[in-house]
């Protein structure tokens, strides 16, 4: 009963510890535009608190004993009271002047710092409790390691299947609340049931055993960094081309802490081929990275691949961290180093990379990180080579001319020219392009052809058009729509992207009306806008291939409503590969009394296969659409059973376009 209360613990701690995490992961998002970025500062963060909390407890329990620490542990489950969960969390979405991860550390650190800590604690005090109680079990403490790990993963894999698709941001934070509270009890209780006998501590505990080596050591923390930077850059690659959400957060996530629980449980599942071939499966993975940077790779595919290797790299690495465990008495120094490792692989890979590399070398850095540990010298050598040139391969790849090439903290920004035409991709995805001719400067090109569904709306002026407002700036391409007496005003998040529409693209420049750029958070932006209104708001803003969720509920449209024009719309992009934004706009429009419709642009050489949307309270114009420019009705009263997305609740899973999933594997054929 006692080892069965203390497995409670250890799994109930994790799942709140992973469960907190997407929660105030997703409630940052919206602060800094959908950053793709933000669920990686939110993991660094974690394991910064992970580390202390590793070694606050070690420190403490060697210098005393588990005895009296055990008090200390109760009286911080009890201060945390005093903040959250006490009390509500309460995030101003108000950006702080600061770089883009420490301004995410201080939030965090304010709002679930306390918390996260003492839960951070837990899963090393359970196992240490159980080495030195009267528990039969207490031979082997590093079973509630995977105990604690398999809590993570159920905590996971539960939030957007259960949490996220059925409560509102509110309501899970009060339910984890009335959990933390359960913890507590449960903490309670196992201090009255299992006491700690220090007369009885085994063999492996005594003076007499020997300390790790310090090269064990630093073993121990290139396996964990390797494990952590491949997670986190297999994220980083799925969320800025397909959407920064909880549902893709988790994925990697979870796959890297399945691999703990299959290695650090009782009977360890560690097969033997992936130590014996970890030099190949090295290499393979170093050839697939290159290769998945041909633009003919659907990117469904290469994620699930990399995600594989994800799997296979980490139960490697796993696989020997459970077998040069230390006994018992170093149990807290090796948990130490692994958290030590990565702590210092998510500062790597979210701080220091994005600013330093105009690729996603990361993934590399983790390969090297690995061979170095597996101790293969001509493995270390080639991953070496591939970091080096892994800028030049890329575009050798890619049989471009390069332009400019940026990467920060909301993606990778390129620039290059092919067949006539300036491209700018972000990621993946295609943001914009124009002739590189100076004779058809003027003719706005890609998504924004006069051909498509925007000449619809500007072309032939059907909302009686004066005033334009852009969410996202991207190459600039919808500056040609302004007149003289029809300006733009640009609101922008990335000033990178207002200095490479400036410096690289024309359109800006050879506008015939005026153009504003106004930089900050678009929704902030807005609503500081007192008595500016306009006739037409065009989001275009993308995290990854989609616009993010709080630029397109209902909350954000009852804002844009407010500074829109009588007679106005509201015009979305919507082109999402694998989620069908129809029935979101569907909802707000129910929702708003408007009428909904959409356009689909394809392919013609001007213009590229692409998604409009439209929201208008005015039902001449509306009609003016459906009847004379044949836009497709949206079904406003057809899509009940998905839930309304708001600034309190979005998920994804309802809007997954499984049919575009089937084709992006059937296009697989037509690689060579």
């Amino acid at each position: 009963m006692g080892f069965i209360l203390l497995a409670g613990i250890t799994f109930l701690s994790a799942f709140l510890l992973f469960q907190i995490e997407l929660i105030v992961a997703k409630l940052f998002l919206p602060i800094y535009g959908g950053s793709y970025l933000v669920w990686g500062a939110c993991v660094v963060f974690f394991q910064g608190i992970l580390l202390l909390g590793y070694v606050f407890a070690h420190k403490l329990i060697v210098r005393n004993t588990i005895t009296a620490y055990l008090k200390i542990h109760l009286g911080l489950l009890l201060l945390s009271f005093f903040f959250f969960p006490g009390r509500m969390i309460h995030i101003s979405h108000e950006a702080l002047n600061l770089p883009l991860v420490i301004d995410i550390f201080f939030r965090l650190l304010i709002s679930i710092g306390p918390v996260f800590f003492v839960l951070s604690t837990m899963s090393l005090v359970t196992q240490s409790w159980l080495s030195f109680s009267t528990l039969k079990q207490k031979q082997n403490p590093y079973a509630l390691y995977a105990v604690s790990n398999l809590g993570s993963f159920v905590g996971l894999l539960t939030y957007p299947f259960v949490f996220e698709l059925f409560l509102t941001n509110t309501q899970q934070l009060n339910l984890w609340r009335v959990c933390y509270v359960a913890l507590v009890l449960l903490n309670i209780l196992a201090y009255r049931w299992i006491p700690v006998n220090l007369d009885l501590v085994s063999d492996e505990h005594s003076t007499d055993n020997p300390r790790q080596s310090f090269r064990e050591m630093i073993r121990w923390f290139c396996l964990s960094a390797a494990s952590v930077i491949l997670f986190l850059s297999v994220t980083n690659i799925m969320t800025y081309e397909i959407s920064p959400v909880p549902l893709l957060w988790i994925i990697p996530l979870s796959i890297y802490l399945f691999s703990f629980v299959l290695n650090f449980k009782n009977k360890p599942f560690s097969p033997a081929w992936v130590h014996r071939f970890i030099f190949l499966i090295i290499g393979f993975a170093i050839v697939y990275y290159f290769f998945s940077k041909m633009l003919t790779v659907p990117a469904l595919f290469s994620t699930i691949v990399f995600n594989i290797l994800l799997f296979v790299l980490c139960m490697y690495a796993q696989g020997e961290l459970i077998r040069s465990k230390p006994p018992s008495r170093n149990l807290t120094a090796f948990y130490v180093m692994i958290s030590f490792g990565g702590f210092l692989g998510g500062i790597l890979t979210s701080w220091v990379i994005p600013v330093v590399s105009t690729t996603l070398i990361e993934f590399l850095v983790g390969l090297l990180l690995l061979a170095f540990a597996s101790r293969h010298k001509g493995l270390i050598a080639i991953t070496i080579l591939s970091i080096i040139f892994s800028p030049t391969l890329e575009t050798f790849i890619r049989n471009h001319d390069s332009v400019f090439k940026k990467r920060n903290y909301y993606g990778i920004y390129d620039v290059f020219n092919k067949r006539g035409v300036r491209v700018m991709l972000h990621g993946t995805i295609l943001h914009g392009m124009e002739f590189i001719e100076p004779k058809r400067h003027w003719v706005p090109l890609g998504y924004y052809s006069p051909t498509a569904a925007l000449g619809d709306i500007f072309g032939k002026d059907i909302f009686n058009v004066h005033r334009i407002a852009g969410i996202g700036l991207g190459a600039g391409t919808v500056a040609m729509y302004s007149k003289g007496d029809c300006p733009i005003d640009f609101y922008e998040l990335d000033p990178d992207v207002v200095s490479l529409a400036k410096n690289q693209f024309w359109y800006l420049s050879s506008a015939p009306g005026e153009v504003n750029i106004l930089l900050g958070d678009a929704r902030i932006s807005i609503e500081k806008q007192k008595d500016v209104f306009y006739d037409i708001i065009l989001v275009d803003a993308f995290g990854g291939d989609s616009i993010p969720t709080h630029l397109v509920n209902n909350d954000v449209v009852r804002l844009y409503k407010k500074h829109l024009n009588q007679g106005g719309a509201i015009l979305f992009h919507i082109p999402n590969r694998y989620f069908d934004l129809k029935p979101i706009l569907a909802n707000i429009a129910y929702d708003l009394g408007a009428w909904a419709a959409f356009k689909s642009s394809v392919d013609d050489g001007v213009s590229m296969r692409t998604v409009w949307g439209i929201i208008t309270w005015d039902q001449q114009e509306y009609l003016k659409l459906i009847t004379q420019q044949n836009w497709e009705v949206i079904d406003v009263y057809g899509f009940h059973s998905i839930r309304s997305w708001s600034d309190d609740y979005s998920t994804i899973l309802p809007i997954i376009n499984w049919s575009q999933i089937r084709n992006s594997f059937r296009s697989l054929s037509h690689i060579y």
